[in-house]
């Protein structure tokens, strides 16, 4: 599940966050950002891809994304990329937080009305922890601020720590509501295929984050095993 930030635009020489929504590219030709030499920064999704290379995907990888959400994002990314050449590209995954809408918070508002609850189990990703996630983002509009053009532009990944199937993901939240003293439901294992969702989903879209660890955009290391543990 994504997070629905809005778009923030803040005064020249600061870096310029744009959420991936479908309004991404209009905006993108329109800021002058580009053109001052100002920092232009905007975060993507791991729904570029098709799933289908049963490896973490590193920024190189071609995108062929499965919905129409995934092409947005990809045309957004282009726009940017073909307005901005020292734009930086943010693509994450799985974000949750405790507040607002994500898989942790619908687990555990299921939790509260039913006593066994379906979970696509045959998915795989890699969770992100919205507060890990800020502080990634923080660091590399800092390093976007202070560096040079050619060394803060171009695509990064930035995902939590490990992978997970939704299934593993529940059984984590779970685990974790249960030692708190909360009575936790049971939950069910399905495919993804016998779920009912509108938008075709990528089977395996981990994320090899290992550009942005080992990159000078930001030295702000994501996630770990709390990636996975409320």
């Amino acid at each position: 599940m994504q997070p629905a930030w809005s778009t923030l635009t803040t005064p020249s020489k600061a870096p310029i966050w744009h959420s991936p929504l479908t309004g991404m590219a209009r905006r993108a030709s329109g800021c002058g950002g580009g053109a001052r030499g100002d920092p232009f920064c905007a975060w993507s999704t791991d729904y570029v891809f098709d799933g289908r290379k049963s490896a973490p995907y590193i920024e190189s990888d071609q995108p062929a994304p499965l919905s129409v959400y995934g092409k947005s994002k990809l045309a957004g990314e282009e726009a940017v990329l073909a307005a901005h050449s020292s734009a930086v590209i943010v693509r994450t995954s799985w974000v949750f937080g405790p507040d607002g809408k994500s898989f942790l918070t619908t687990m555990l508002n299921l939790a509260k009305a039913q006593d066994v609850i379906p979970v696509v189990a045959d998915q795989r990703g890699s969770p992100t922890a919205v507060s890990d996630f800020a502080q990634a983002l923080i660091a590399i509009s800092r390093h976007a601020l202070a560096g040079g053009t050619g060394s803060r532009s171009g695509i990064y990944h930035v995902s939590g720590g490990g992978e997970a199937t939704w299934f593993t993901f529940a059984h984590a939240i779970f685990s974790g509501w249960a030692r708190r003293g909360f009575r936790v439901p049971r939950i069910e294992p399905i495919l993804l295929a016998d779920w009912n969702s509108p938008a075709r989903r990528p089977l395996d879209s981990r994320l090899d984050c290992s550009k942005q660890g080992t990159s000078s955009v930001s030295r702000c290391p994501i996630g770990g095993s709390r990636g996975t543990h409320p």
